[in-house]
């Protein structure tokens, strides 16, 4: 009889190669900066689109001699993995961010207004904290907020200086 023939020699194990990962295209969304782009109005262009700034600085030229009570908004945008909060700047009117807001979904609507040390401001405070499951329960929250109010106005009246400074607290 003849001898079988012997079995081919087995590959070498070699694990197999990971895919590469895939795009979900159904969960991502675009940033703050491409939103807050598409959802201005017209008014709000240059160069055929929204000009979203990469600093305050270039948004402050922009501004420069407005005349139609413009104002800077800033934008967060997610942090990269090295940390730290980057903006993006833009110049228009509170109604056209209005508008710009209005056309945007709720979970979206993240913008401020940045404050122009040259004009009158506002300051709002909304004070509030949880009395779920017995927390708080022995905070008066009104000495708590007269607290809030007191630290306040000391802080504006340090600020100021000697300049002229008007409080109201209603």
């Amino acid at each position: 009889p003849t001898p079988a023939p012997a079995a081919p020699p087995r590959p070498a194990t070699v694990p197999p190669t990971p895919a590469a990962p895939v795009p979900n295209f159904v969960t991502w969304r675009p940033g703050p900066e491409a939103l807050w782009k598409r959802a201005l109005p017209s008014v709000v262009v240059a160069y055929g689109g929204p000009v979203i700034h990469n600093t305050i600085d270039a948004a402050r030229a922009q501004l420069k001699g407005d005349k139609d009570g413009r104002r800077i908004w800033g934008v967060d945008l997610p942090p990269p993995d090295s940390g730290g909060a980057p903006k993006r700047w833009f110049v228009a009117t509170p109604a056209e961010v209005d508008e710009g807001y209005a056309r945007l979904p709720p979970q979206d609507r993240h913008v401020y207004e940045v404050i122009d040390a040259r004009r009158p401001c506002w300051a709002y405070f909304d004070l509030e904290f949880t009395r779920k499951d017995g927390l708080n329960a022995a905070v008066d929250g009104d000495a708590l907020t007269e607290r809030v109010i007191s630290a306040a106005c000391d802080a504006l009246v340090a600020a100021a200086g000697d300049r002229p400074l008007e409080i109201e607290v209603i």
